[in-house]
């Protein structure tokens, strides 16, 4: 896996945005995004830029050195440490998700019911993951 190549194709397809941002539906490059929910963090996800830099991502995640980190559904931090940041991280769980190569799993998903207070507790901890990437190219055996 090219971290840098990795990082462009985040750079060229995503956008990390707060969560008290003023609301992106009010500008006109509204339509050309997809929102994604990270918990900590909202991804704005470029439509086009996305399905047109898919085949090189997929290059990039079947090329990780460690297949069955992205088969056994990472968390945010530890992907983080797989390419250098966890914004980063949430970024690629973004474009995934929009890809459809994978959900994303929130502390919503795992504790619907608990108060926003333990949820965003949990995300801090970890619980901001993916589910299993099925690499196109390597065979994980359990």
């Amino acid at each position: 896996m090219d971290i840098e190549a990795l990082n462009e194709i985040l750079r060229m397809t995503t956008a990390p945005l707060r969560k008290a941002r003023p609301k992106i539906d009010d500008t006109p490059e509204a339509s050309k995004f997809e929102i994604i929910d990270c918990h900590l963090i909202d991804v704005g996800v470029h439509k086009v830029a996305a399905e047109a830099y898919r085949d090189q991502l997929v290059g990039q995640l079947d090329s990780c050195p460690e297949p069955e980190r992205l088969a056994g559904g990472p968390n945010y931090i530890e992907m983080g440490g797989l390419v250098g940041d966890q914004t980063a991280a949430l970024q690629l769980f973004a474009l995934g998700k929009f890809l459809g190569l994978w959900e994303i799993v929130t502390p919503k998903d795992l504790a619907p019911h608990s108060d926003p207070e333990s949820q965003d507790e949990m995300a801090r901890n970890g619980f901001v993951m993916i589910t299993c990437y099925p690499s196109q190219t390597h065979k994980i055996t359990p």
